[in-house]
């Protein structure tokens, strides 16, 4: 949750924000969240905010802030995004295994190489490390 708000704020400035005044921003919003609880006001709507795409595109605007080129960024919300075409499931709810199964199949059906399914893992595990 505490990610979700620190995330709503950058984006939400990086309309009037150069890319190093993002950076302080990060920097500053990260150490004020340190020592705090953010706690939900009520379900519904953290039932909004954890809806996949409204997470995904948060996801990716902390990846534009990182500094990633807009090819990578691209890369990455296909790649997110089919996985959650494919399960249909809230991101809340995909596990380990949901993951494992899907990299198999994608594999299998698409041919990919080792190489492309280590790519489509690490982009998830970054994903999913920074919920």
């Amino acid at each position: 949750m505490k990610e979700l708000v620190k995330q709503e704020i950058i984006n939400a400035m990086q309309t009037v924000l150069n890319f190093q005044q993002l950076i302080m921003l990060e920097k500053v919003v990260c150490q004020s969240f340190h020592s705090v609880d953010v706690t939900q006001k009520n379900k519904a709507e953290d039932e909004l905010k954890t809806d996949n795409t409204s997470v995904l595109n948060l996801f990716i605007s902390s990846k534009k802030v990182e500094g990633c080129s807009e090819k990578s960024l691209k890369y990455y919300f296909s790649t997110i995004d089919t996985l959650f075409q494919k399960l249909k499931k809230k991101v809340t709810e995909i596990s380990t295994n949901d993951l494992r199964f899907y990299l198999s199949e994608y594999q299998e059906v698409k041919k990919s190489s080792k190489v492309t399914i280590d790519n489509i893992r690490r982009i998830f595990s970054s994903f999913f490390s920074w919920l």
